[in-house]
C-alpha cells in the first residue's frame, strides 16, 4: 500500500496538499488565538433586513421554567441533545433565561436561549433592560442546511416585537460558519470585544 505522500507526489498534488495544511494551520491558529484572547464579534439585529423566502413554516414555543416542559418533550429533547439536560437547563432558567423551541409538523427542529438585558450584570456592551440577547442556539442535525436558523430567529423577534427592543448576539472570531449564519438571519456586526473587559461598561 502506497504512502499518502507518495501518491500526492505522483499525482502532482504536493502544492495543493501543502496549501491545505497551511489553511488548516492558519484556521487553528486563529481559533486558539481567539480562545485565549476571548475576542468575539457582537452583532445587532437590523429591523430593516429583508429575509429570504423560506418554504418552511416554523412554529415557536417558549418556556421560562423547566416544569413547563412536558415529560414527552423532555425525552425528545434529551435524545436530540445527546446529553442529560435537566441540571444544566435548571441553572439557565434560574439565571432568567428563556428557552425557545422551533417546531415544523410536530418535529423539533431547533433550540434557542435568550435573556433580557436587565438580567445581565455584565456583557460585551452595555444593554438596555428590555434588549434581548440570543445565545446557545442550535438547529438539530436533520434540519441543518435549510436556513432554519434565520427563520427561527426571525419568528422569535416578531413574537417579541421588532420596535420595542434591540436584539444582540455574539460569535467567536474564529467561528466562520456562525458568522455567515447570523448575517443571513439579519444581524450586522457592530463591534469586536474581548469578553467582559473593563471597557464593556
Amino acid at each position: 500500500m502506497k504512502k499518502i505522500s507518495s501518491v500526492i507526489k505522483e499525482r502532482g498534488l504536493r502544492g495543493t496538499f501543502k496549501r491545505a495544511q497551511e489553511v488548516l494551520r492558519a484556521r487553528s491558529l486563529k481559533m486558539y488565538r481567539s480562545l485565549f484572547q476571548n475576542e468575539n464579534f457582537v452583532f445587532k439585529y437590523d429591523p430593516c433586513f429583508t429575509h429570504e423566502k423560506n418554504l418552511y413554516r416554523i412554529e415557536i414555543i417558549s418556556f421560562k421554567n423547566l416544569d413547563e416542559i412536558s415529560d414527552e418533550w423532555l425525552t425528545r429533547l434529551s435524545i436530540l441533545e445527546g446529553v442529560p439536560i435537566e441540571d444544566n437547563w435548571k441553572k439557565l432558567f434560574a439565571d432568567q433565561a428563556i428557552l425557545w423551541l422551533g417546531i415544523i409538523d410536530d418535529e423539533l427542529v431547533a433550540r434557542q436561549w435568550t435573556r433580557f438585558g436587565k438580567h445581565y450584570q455584565q456583557w460585551f456592551i452595555k444593554l438596555e433592560e428590555e434588549d434581548m440577547v440570543f445565545f446557545a442556539g442550535t438547529t438539530y442535525p436533520e434540519w441543518r442546511g435549510k436556513r432554519i436558523n434565520s427563520l427561527f430567529k426571525e419568528n422569535i423577534i416578531k413574537a417579541m416585537g421588532i420596535d420595542s427592543r434591540s436584539y444582540y448576539l455574539d460569535v467567536p472570531e474564529w467561528n466562520e460558519a456562525s458568522l455567515k449564519n447570523v448575517a443571513r438571519a439579519g444581524f450586522t456586526k457592530c463591534v469586536k470585544k474581548a469578553k467582559y473587559s473593563s471597557e464593556n461598561w
